[in-house]
């Protein structure tokens, strides 16, 4: 796979091999979060300037398959929000809505695309800290049901079919601030990344009564560690295995990847890039720079960048690292050496990417453009 796209201010654009192209006129803030809905009709991304796009995803491809001249098209619709979107999610049980946080309000906001002009929900955390949330998400069995993780290390729950907005129930920090959060596929547990690769596990079957709290709250199963406890490194993406319930994949921000069973508390697959060693060596991912002192031992991997999909029976990564994208199998159920693995170099920093849910095309952002690969 290539891309060979030319960088055009506040633009949607889409290419294929044989280099046709569709661009919609996008936003001036810096694109922080890309996010399909279940069946990847719409594109959502979220902007450091409070701009919330929706892009018809399915109308831009066919128009490209169609004609081989350049096409404009613009977003379907625009939220304006105040804040700087940390991330966005769609509602696997209503595609019609969908939710966004932000690191300087304590406050979740619920939107309708039925409704973009209308106020959204707002859930509230009801905490005296006036802190935001960095990870979210939706229960994917029941309809209505919203998590979120803060930077103080709460995790909250909301049932936003309810009358109230206020939470349905509070846990107290632990293990530092959340930096990433899911819900396994049946719905029975929440995983929280957190500081130094911690990772939590939480039983939402098993409500308790804390110490100094008025509402029941899940109870915590397990904690893992991650990254050595020399290293302060960040767990910044949570997913759920696509094909396995039993699984999840996380993401360190120091260049790891692997994945997980915490039935048996197991790893079944681990990768770090390592780049203080040279490209060629590298056992994770590559990255190309004009000489050795260029590489620098602080250089993190980015919050929102890392996707994962099943193609050919085999469990792929899809993650950016500086200015490439890379293709890693991670499905050979090993826990150190070599991997398969190609990349596309996009010669800006990615700053969001994501995956689309049936055709495996790839979005990412540069900035103020979003590129597809496919």
């Amino acid at each position: 796979m290539r891309t060979r796209s030319l960088a055009l201010s506040q633009q949607l654009i889409i290419r294929s091999r044989d280099n046709r192209r569709v661009r919609a006129p996008l936003r001036v803030g810096s694109v922080n979060v890309l996010a399909f809905d279940k069946l990847g009709a719409f594109l959502a991304s979220g902007a450091s300037d409070g701009g919330l796009c929706l892009i018809n995803f399915d109308r831009s491809m066919k128009k490209m398959s169609r004609e081989d001249k350049l096409q404009t098209q613009a977003p379907s619709a625009r939220i304006e929000t105040s804040f700087n979107i940390q991330s966005v999610l769609w509602n696997p049980l209503d595609q019609s809505q969908l939710i966004c946080t932000a690191l300087s309000r304590p406050a979740i906001h619920l939107y309708s695309i039925e409704a973009c002009r209308s106020p959204p929900i707002v859930l509230d955390s009801s905490s005296m800290n006036r802190t935001g949330h960095l990870a979210a998400a939706f229960s994917p069995v029941s309809p209505g049901v919203v998590f979120a993780g803060a930077t103080t290390g709460h995790i909250r729950g909301w049932d936003t079919r309810r009358e109230t907005s206020k939470t349905m129930w509070e846990v107290s920090p632990l293990h530092g601030r959340v930096e990433s959060l899911t819900a396994s596929r049946n719905g029975h547990h929440v995983y929280s990344g957190h500081s130094y690769g911690r990772v939590s596990l939480y039983d939402l079957r098993k409500m308790s009564m804390g110490l100094f709290g008025n509402k029941p709250s899940p109870s915590m199963v397990h904690s893992w560690r991650f990254a050595p406890k020399s290293k302060n490194t960040n767990a910044i993406a949570l997913m759920p295995h696509p094909s396995c319930n039993a699984e999840i994949v996380y993401q360190l921000d120091s260049g790891g990847i692997g994945v997980f069973d915490p039935a048996r508390s197991a790893h079944l697959y681990y990768g770090q890039f390592n780049h203080e060693k040279k490209p060629e060596v590298s056992i994770f991912r590559q990255f190309e720079v004009q000489n050795e002192d260029e590489q620098r031992a602080d250089l993190k991997s980015l919050r929102n960048c890392c996707a994962v999909f099943v193609t050919d029976n085999e469990l792929t990564a899809c993650v950016s690292y500086s200015d490439f994208v890379y293709f890693a199998n991670i499905s050979d159920r090993l826990l150190s050496g070599n991997i398969s693995m190609n990349r596309i170099r996009t010669f800006e920093t990615v700053h969001a990417l994501d995956v689309h849910p049936l055709n495996n095309a790839v979005v990412y952002a540069q900035s103020s453009n979003i590129r597809v690969i496919f």
